[in-house]
C-alpha cells in the first residue's frame, strides 16, 4: 500500500506548520522598521507584472481577491495542500519580480532556494508550465512516464499535473487526462500483458471515461455500477487507472529495451 505525504512528512521530521510559519514570516514581515516586505514591494509594483501573471487585475488587492487568496499567520491547522499552495504563490511572485523593483538589497533567490528544499523535504517537485511554476507529489514513475518519447509534450505536462492539488476532486479534468493517456496506449495494446492489457482496457471502456456509461438511456453502454457511484467513490477509480496508465508506459519501456537486456544477459552468462 501507497505511502500518503502525512506518512512521509512524519517520517522525515518535517513540521509543515513551522515551515508555513517561516514562509510567511519571510514573505510579509518587514526585517526592520525602514526596509518593505516582499509583499508591500509586489504590491507597490503589481502592474509591472507580466500579463500571464496578473491577468486585468489593477492591483494585487483585486489579485488576491479574485483568486481567493488568503494567509494567515495563526492558523489552528495547516494541511499538506494549503502550504504546497502558499508556496506556489510565493515563488511565482518572487520568480517574476524583477530585481529592478528592488528598494533594499533583499535576496529573492535565497527565498526561491529555501522554497525547493521545503517542497523536496515533503516528497514534492516543481513543473513548469506556460511559464507558471506548479508544485506536485513526486512520483518517479510519473516523471519517468512523462519524460517518454512516446508521450507529446502537451500530455507529458498532464501526467505530472494530474496530481497536483488543483485536480483534487475535480474529475472532468481527471477523465480528460485518462482520455488521452488511452488515446496512446491504444496504439500500444498488444505490447501489453495480456491479462493487465484486459483490465485496463475495460475499466477505460466501462468507467465512464471513452464512453457514456451514465446515461441510462444508452442500451449497451450504461452500468448501473458506475452510475450510481458517489463522486469520491468514482474519484477514486480513476486515480487507481491512472496508476495503471504509468504501469502500462513502464511495460511498454521495457519492452523496448528487450533486446537490450537479452545481449546483456548473453555477455554475463
Amino acid at each position: 500500500m501507497r505511502r500518503n505525504f502525512s506518512d512521509v512528512i512524519k517520517n522525515g521530521n518535517i513540521s509543515i506548520e513551522i515551515e508555513y510559519s517561516k514562509l510567511f514570516h519571510v514573505f510579509y514581515d518587514k526585517e526592520s522598521e525602514n526596509e518593505k516586505s516582499f509583499f508591500e514591494i509586489i504590491s507597490y509594483n503589481f502592474m509591472e507584472y507580466p500579463e500571464f501573471i496578473r491577468g486585468t487585475c489593477l492591483s494585487f488587492e483585486e489579485f488576491n481577491r479574485i483568486h481567493k487568496f488568503r494567509f494567515e499567520r495563526n492558523l489552528k491547522r495547516i494541511d499538506v495542500e494549503f502550504l504546497v499552495s502558499f508556496a506556489e504563490y510565493i515563488y511565482n511572485l518572487l520568480y517574476y519580480l524583477d530585481n529592478r523593483f528592488f528598494f533594499h538589497n533583499f535576496d529573492k533567490e535565497k527565498i526561491i532556494r529555501y522554497i525547493d528544499s521545503i517542497i523536496e523535504k515533503i516528497g514534492y517537485t516543481k513543473s513548469k508550465k506556460e511559464n507558471l511554476y506548479i508544485f506536485i507529489p513526486r512520483d518517479s514513475c510519473a516523471i519517468s512516464v512523462s519524460e517518454s518519447r512516446l508521450v507529446p509534450d502537451e500530455v507529458s505536462y498532464k501526467i505530472l499535473a494530474y496530481n497536483h492539488s488543483s485536480k483534487k476532486g475535480n474529475i472532468e479534468e481527471k477523465k480528460i487526462i485518462l482520455i488521452k493517456l488511452a488515446e496512446i496506449l491504444e496504439s500500444k495494446r498488444s505490447i501489453l500483458n495480456n491479462g493487465f492489457s484486459s483490465d485496463l482496457f475495460f475499466l477505460f471502456n466501462n468507467c465512464n471515461i471513452r464512453h457514456n456509461n451514465i446515461d441510462s438511456n444508452l442500451e449497451g453502454k450504461y452500468r448501473r455500477y458506475i452510475a450510481e457511484m458517489s463522486p469520491e467513490e468514482l474519484e477514486h477509480t480513476y486515480d487507481e487507472i491512472y496508476q495503471m496508465c504509468l504501469y502500462a508506459f513502464m511495460q511498454i519501456e521495457h519492452a523496448d529495451r528487450k533486446n537490450w537486456i537479452e545481449e546483456l544477459k548473453r555477455d554475463i552468462t
